[in-house]
């Protein structure tokens, strides 16, 4: 990708930002990874960005529907693994499919 088109992606997907979220850096991968690689847990997405579980939860968390105290950007949805139940798997959403494909227009 063009240093241009990069820069342009990176934009668009800072102005993510919903009222007191802003889109982190972390956040970005974590879209991009998701985007990807579809179907994913937060154990699998973690030890493929090599960052620590805290993290992933903290960072998935607030790509979904948010925490307690703050509203989340609602890119990816979690969605109950039929082969293990004790896990989540993560999707984008309509919102994180539309972002994705201006993403790869650009």
């Amino acid at each position: 990708m063009e240093l241009g088109k990069l820069m342009a992606a990176v934009e668009m997907l800072e102005n993510q930002s919903v009222s007191n979220r802003e889109m982190t850096s972390q956040m970005i991968r974590v879209f991009l990874f998701v985007a990807e690689n579809p179907a994913m847990t937060q154990r699998e997405m973690a030890q493929a960005l090599n960052i620590n579980g805290g993290t992933i939860s903290r960072v998935v968390t607030g790509l979904a529907d948010g925490g307690s105290s703050k509203a989340g950007l609602k890119l990816i949805k979690a969605v109950q693994n039929q082969t293990d139940f004790r896990s989540k798997q993560y999707f984008l959403t309509n919102k994180g499919v539309e972002l994705s494909a201006r993403i790869k227009n650009i």
